[in-house]
């Protein structure tokens, strides 16, 4: 028999009680499987799914309805469906008491191995049940710095466990401590993904494991990059606010160890790139010498490196980001922007394909390659991807939904290069600046021959309006995109070379004797 859909919605796993498998001890809420004295701990979909399955009690449950109430209606692939019960048959095969078989074209049913030990299932879980052993995970290395968002995201230190489940050890004397470790394990890896969602995870997961050890600096240190993170997402009317939360847990995590690198890394971010590029890369470059290589300082250079145009230098960071992380989404983008910013289109190509294929739901990917594809000569590939419903990224509560129909047009318009036309998809753009962003709408107006539109929004940005304030000195302005090929089009204006006067470029070039990187004016319109 297969369960139909019933009106009980999603799994939240906050709210189910702690309930026996068997022989095994579940705790949906902590996330945790014990048996005897071990415990494993489980990503947070697989414990959904693993619960809906107790629920069933033995009947087969669809795909659909796994979709519907653990994924919550998001349009997801059979992979990702198959990596879950691959997780849980992996959990089955370590600790044994069920088994999870597949019913071809139906679904999935949880059979028990009833040997001694009662089953109580979920809905009937009694608050007494069993209490799991605790255990010692292994203590995250700290090897100085932990990571620095670039862009959009941030690092992540790759642990043990990651996959899905993390490895039983010993006891520990101490409990809190033990749980406090485990949670900083989970917010590091909710961060690998830089999203506004998951960084707000990671801050729960941190200020629970600075409540449960007051003197581990490790939490105290990543929840300061935390906030640091939540910074380059956040209104600007927040930053002051967040600024002081990130003083005061990097005081905290320094009063307990001074060389603790995460503290020191989220100090020296709490600045923007934006007429900080020279006092931010001295920091950096002090932090680069004084320490091992850590992909959170290249991030970090590379960031200041690709704001400041100087992508070969740029591209030199993220390479050895990536090498130290190489299934970290966000270094695999950052790399193939600076790529597609120093001309490398070859590369550029072949990293955002296979970062889309990786990370299919990834927002801030799925947007790169629609730009890369649009602006590089493939206006109808961009065309496909946007016309492509089960390929578009999940987007947060509070993220904006891209403009699809505007992004078609747009591709369309560049396809068929009419001026009229061109015109009119310009216009929708510059109304759409606050879903897309400034540095978008300017790159898409520059492509489309409007750099007289560009012009504008490139001075409100930077310098504010008469509807917009100018940014205060913890204000986040981007700068890379002035340096891309796919603005070519407006560094023959002399309005260009006025407007990087007035930004303070032509300042920082002179202070550290360097310049922008020539720019492919091939690759600007194909």
């Amino acid at each position: 028999m297969v369960r139909g859909f019933e009106p009980c919605g999603p799994v939240v796993l906050a709210h189910e009680p702690r309930f026996q498998l068997g022989a095994l001890a579940i705790d949906p809420s902590r996330l945790s499987v014990a048996r005897g004295g071990q415990i494993l701990h489980l990503e947070a979909r697989v414990m959904q799914v693993l619960v809906l399955l107790a629920q069933a009690d033995g009947q087969v449950v669809s795909r659909a309805e796994l979709v519907e109430r653990c994924w919550v209606g998001t349009i997801v692939g059979e992979n990702a469906i198959q990596r879950v019960i691959s997780r849980l048959r992996h959990l089955a095969a370590t600790l044994g008491g069920f088994a999870i078989e597949t019913v071809p074209k139906v679904g999935y049913l949880l059979r028990l191995d009833l040997i001694d030990e009662p089953c109580v299932s979920p809905n009937r879980a009694s608050p007494t049940a069993l209490e799991p052993q605790p255990v010692l995970l292994p203590k995250p290395v700290e090897t100085g710095v932990n990571r620095r968002r670039v862009t959009w995201a941030s690092g992540a230190i790759v642990v043990a466990g990651a996959a899905g489940l993390a490895l039983p050890l010993t006891a520990s004397p101490n409990p809190d401590a033990e749980e406090a470790q485990r949670l900083v394990l989970k917010a590091q890896e909710a961060e690998l993904t830089g999203q506004r969602e998951a960084n707000s995870q990671a801050i729960a997961y941190l200020k629970r494991a600075t409540e449960l050890d007051t003197r581990s600096a490790v939490a105290w240190g990543e929840l300061a990059l935390a906030y640091q993170g939540r910074m380059e997402q956040s209104d600007e009317n927040a930053l002051p606010a967040l600024a002081d939360w990130v003083r005061s847990a990097a005081a905290r995590a320094l009063a307990i160890d001074p060389a603790i690198g995460s503290a020191h890394l989220a100090l020296a971010t709490i600045a923007p790139n934006f007429r900080h590029w020279a006092s931010k890369e001295r920091v950096l470059r002090q932090m680069e010498r004084a320490r091992q290589p850590h992909p959170a300082i290249d991030g970090a250079l590379g960031s200041v490196m690709c704001d400041t145009g100087r992508w070969q230098e740029a591209i030199a960071h993220y390479r050895r980001a990536l090498a130290l992380q190489p299934y970290h989404p966000m270094n695999r983008l950052v790399l193939s922007m600076a790529l597609w910013g120093g001309g490398e289109l070859d590369e550029a190509d072949r990293l955002l394909e296979n970062a889309i294929r990786l990370w299919p739901n990834n927002l801030f990917i799925w947007h790169s390659r629609f730009q890369f594809l649009a602006l590089t000569g493939r206006a109808e590939a961009a065309v496909a991807l946007v016309d492509d419903n089960s390929a578009r990224p999940v987007v947060s509560a509070d993220e904006a939904t891209p403009p699809y129909a505007a992004l078609r047009d747009f591709a369309l318009a560049v396809q068929a290069v009419q001026p009229a036309e061109a015109g009119k998809v310009a216009d929708r753009l510059v109304k759409l600046r606050g879903e897309l962003g400034t540095s978008s709408v300017v790159t898409y107006l520059c492509v489309l021959g409007r750099i007289d539109d560009a012009f504008p929004l490139l001075h409100a940005y930077y310098f504010g309006s008469d509807s917009r304030p100018p940014p205060g000195p913890l204000g986040r302005r981007k700068t890379s995109f002035l340096f891309a090929a796919k603005t070519a089009s407006m560094r023959t204006d002399e309005r260009y070379t006025q407007l990087l006067q007035r930004v303070g470029l032509q300042s920082y070039w002179r202070e550290t004797g360097t310049r922008s990187d020539p720019r492919p004016m091939t690759a600007a319109r194909l």
